[in-house]
């Protein structure tokens, strides 16, 4: 099962995880309502959502993405919109993409929290005993 982050976030929050607060946008003023909610004053972060990872290390194909991430830190409320708008209907390229890469149809907004560290879980099904392995590292 392939899930975007905001819909784990989803999942984790209505199981009591707390996740820090957010929402997919699919345009820019979108983006910037959700980000006035959640915040006056920011810090915010946009999120590319795409079925990849490595988001933060990738780079846009297109050159009017501009220089910067599929993750981005935006400081004033004013950028969210602007910013959005590099990142929507452009190519985020990833070591998980390949060259291609894909298309950026929507963001994540959600409230900056600094990283202490990370750390990455899934789930797969192991047919040989039959089980359900979380994996975490």
């Amino acid at each position: 099962m392939n899930v975007h982050e905001y819909q784990a976030k989803k999942i984790l929050a209505e199981n009591e995880i707390k996740v820090p607060p957010g929402g997919v946008a699919y345009t820019p003023a979108e983006a910037k309502k959700i980000a006035q909610k959640i915040s006056s004053r920011g810090p915010w972060m946009l999120k590319a959502q795409i079925q990849a990872g490595a988001r933060a290390m990738g780079h846009f194909i297109e050159h009017t993405a501009g220089q910067k991430s599929g993750i981005r830190k935006v400081t004033r409320i004013a950028n969210i919109s602007y910013e959005t708008s590099l990142m929507l209907n452009n190519t985020l390229v990833t070591d998980q993409t390949g060259p291609k890469g894909q298309l950026v149809n929507r963001v994540y907004v959600e409230s900056y929290m600094p990283v202490k560290r990370f750390f990455y879980a899934g789930m797969i099904i192991d047919s040989a005993i039959p089980a359900i392995t979380l994996l975490i590292s």
